[in-house]
């Protein structure tokens, strides 16, 4: 399991929506001069609106991307959240890679399993 705890990252207040302090894997797939392109990330911290996530790879800002972030529940059940949206913050972190920011254009939402198959997710 993973624990849940909220960010001390700003107070909530000042956020639109609650993060929560989540370290999750996230594919982030975007398309670049006509290719395909899909990077893994961590995700550091995740609202119903965006997240922050460290990758090896800088994308460019502004960038639109659809991100897939996968949850192993309890009794090998797997829950699969998706959301579109678009790169709002790139910085280079001292560790190496990056830390992004992608807001995005609606909640990110679970994907129903029994039409998950039907979609193309790498």
């Amino acid at each position: 399991m993973f624990a849940v705890k909220l960010s001390p990252y700003r107070t909530p207040v000042e956020r639109r929506h609650r993060r929560f302090a989540l370290v999750l894997p996230v594919l982030l797939e975007f398309s670049r001069n006509g290719k395909v392109h899909n990077f893994e990330a961590l995700s550091e911290n995740v609202s119903i609106l965006g997240l922050r996530a460290k990758t090896c790879a800088s994308i460019p800002l502004r960038t639109a991307v659809s991100l897939t972030i996968e949850i192993k529940a309890a009794a090998g059940r797997r829950i699969r959240l998706l959301a579109e949206g678009e790169i709002v913050r790139v910085e280079a972190v001292r560790e190496g890679g990056y830390a992004i920011a992608v807001e995005c254009r609606r909640p990110i939402a679970e994907i129903d399993d029994r039409f998950s198959d039907h979609l193309q997710i790498a």
